[in-house]
């Protein structure tokens, strides 16, 4: 079951009014699910969350339609909150976002005294993934990401993509014929440990050395920052990366 493929056969019209979730029921748990959800070109539009919470699964010629104001979850992404390759590499082909999406989430703090809120289009946290002709038509609101203990150290990744990127199995996250159209906006918190990171499709890389492709890839949406505390990446592609001499990391656009 968790190599099956599964087909979209017509558009997917749901009533949010007809519906009831708490938290994170709202979508699938599925970090060994490995198959393909073939969208034929179809619609998935009013789903009240992520498709997936966190999965390895492959999406092709599938469309997110949402608008949608997350409260419940710091990272968020219309096909998965994480998307992340175990034992195989997820391809994300021919697909796209649309719509509006809002957070208004508080970041909780964690045993690490760090914490976290990645949010992209279409996925929060990304590793061992290729994007190739992929669009995101969605406009991405952040208001009031904070961290509910004022001393704790926080990151905030948003991006038209991909909040979070990482390697996984040693492949990278990487695109081909892929743009960012949609425009992101991002009011901060007053939360003076706090750091926030913008990018039209990566907001955060981290990783290994290794050398990640951007092809035939851009933005074209609005960056609008509105913060006064903390520290500040924003970039037309990647937000902010990470590198030293001893392992350095290359891109090829």
């Amino acid at each position: 079951i968790l190599s099956k493929n599964a087909v979209v056969v017509n558009d997917i019209v749901l009533n949010p009014n007809d519906m009831t979730f708490q938290g994170d029921n709202s979508n699938i748990t599925a970090p060994n699910y490995k198959g393909t959800v073939y969208g034929n070109g179809f619609a998935i539009k009013n789903f009240p969350g992520p498709l997936f919470n966190k999965t390895a699964a492959s999406f092709k010629g599938l469309h997110m339609d949402m608008n949608i104001e997350e409260t419940e979850n710091p990272n968020f992404g219309a096909f998965a909150r994480q998307l992340i390759a175990n034992g195989n590499a997820p391809k994300v082909e021919h697909c796209s976002v649309s719509g509006t999406i809002t957070m208004r989430t508080a970041i909780k703090p964690s045993a690490s005294n760090h914490t976290q809120a990645a949010m992209g289009a279409f996925t929060g946290i990304a590793k061992g993934v290729h994007f190739e002709n992929c669009v995101n038509n969605a406009a991405i609101n952040i208001q009031s990401v904070t961290a509910t203990d004022a001393t704790t150290a926080t990151s905030c990744p948003v991006s038209g993509f991909v909040g979070y990127a990482d390697v996984a199995n040693n492949i990278f996250v990487s695109f081909t014929n892929c743009e960012n159209k949609g425009d992101i906006t991002f009011v901060s918190g007053e939360q003076p440990n706090s750091s926030y990171y913008v990018g039209g499709l990566v907001a955060v890389y981290r990783g290994a050395s290794a050398v990640t492709t951007f092809d035939n890839c851009g933005n074209s949406g609005d960056i609008t920052m509105n913060a006064n505390i903390g520290s500040f990446n924003v970039g037309g592609i990647i937000g902010y990366s990470n590198g030293t001499a001893d392992n350095p990391k290359t891109f090829t656009f």
